[in-house]
Formats: structure tokens, C-alpha cells, sequence
């Protein structure tokens, strides 16, 4: 009995220990990028892609330090998006390299305007070429 309420106590002062900070710093928030991407694509045949694209940030503190960057941002990824061709993005491996590149150009961009963004990954939750 005694060592259950030993257990009992160390289980409750190792919870308390669990700081209100630790639990901001391990928030996942999404942040949308709107509007979404609309970009003319290489090629003369009048294509385009059409995407819409979130942010997955560690730590709700750290969205509004993103959010302060946004513009940079969105410059970035357009200039990325518009070098491609229809072609090239019609297969999922292609699409998955362009996000690969698009998280690797937003993570630049960050580290260039920002200090500590902890970017996590980037998504396309809409994407169509025409």
C-alpha cells in the first residue's frame, strides 16, 4: 500500500512538471496560405496550376512569426511554381518533388527573413494543372 501512494505521488509531481510551455512548443497549427496559388505554367499552351498550400508549424507562437513573412513567401513559391511545365507535373512523384522543393524554397526563404520559424512541412490540400 505504501508504494502505491509513493507511485501515486511521483506520478503526480512528474505531471506537474509537464509546464504550460511544453505544451505550446508541441502544437502543431496549420497555417493556410490564402489566397490559394494560381500561376501561369512554362509552355505556350495557355496552362496554369492551381493550388492551395498550408504550413505545418511546430509551436502556435511561431505562426505569428511565419505570418510576418508571408508576403516573401508566397513571392517565392510563385516564382518556384511557374517554372514547370504542365508535363511535368502530371504523375504523384512529380507533385511530390514539387512539394519536396517548395518546402525546401520555404525553408530558405525563412532562414533568410527569420530566425527559428520551425517550418515542419508544407501541403497541397488542392492541386490541378489544366
Amino acid at each position: 500500500m505504501r508504494n502505491l501512494i509513493l507511485l501515486c505521488n511521483l506520478l503526480l509531481i512528474s505531471s506537474a512538471a509537464y509546464s504550460e510551455e511544453d505544451a505550446k512548443t508541441n502544437t502543431i497549427e496549420y497555417l493556410p496560405l490564402s489566397p490559394n496559388f494560381v500561376v501561369n505554367l512554362q509552355g505556350g499552351h495557355r496552362s496554369y496550376l492551381r493550388a492551395d498550400v498550408q504550413l505545418m508549424i511546430d509551436g502556435s507562437d511561431n505562426v505569428e512569426k511565419i505570418k510576418a513573412h508571408l508576403p516573401v513567401i508566397r513571392h517565392s513559391l510563385i516564382l518556384l511554381f511557374s517554372d514547370y511545365a504542365a508535363d511535368q507535373l502530371s504523375t504523384s512523384s512529380q507533385r511530390e518533388d514539387l512539394r519536396k522543393k517548395a518546402l525546401e524554397q520555404t525553408q530558405a526563404t525563412l532562414d533568410k527573413y527569420a530566425s527559428n520559424s520551425s517550418l515542419e512541412d508544407i501541403f497541397f490540400t488542392e492541386f490541378l494543372v489544366q
